[in-house]
């Protein structure tokens, strides 16, 4: 049985946090300090339009698994 508080959990879990780990990401990505990052979320951090690896290719960023 889903409810609403199903859709508002799984927004405030996944998708919120989904926006706000893409930002952090894209600001080491954009910083001065030049290198290379390794960053590490959870698998359904990953999977869907509004994951993390989605949001960071909107933004034009190549994300490869490694």
């Amino acid at each position: 049985m889903k409810t609403d508080w199903d859709a508002e959990y799984q927004k405030a879990l996944l998708t919120d946090r989904n926006v706000e780990m893409a930002e952090k990401i894209k600001g080491y990505m954009n910083s001065d300090t030049k290198g290379t990052y390794m960053v590490v979320v959870g698998m359904l951090h990953t999977l869907g339009n509004q994951r993390v690896v989605p949001l960071l290719g909107k933004e034009g960023f190549t994300v490869e698994r490694q």
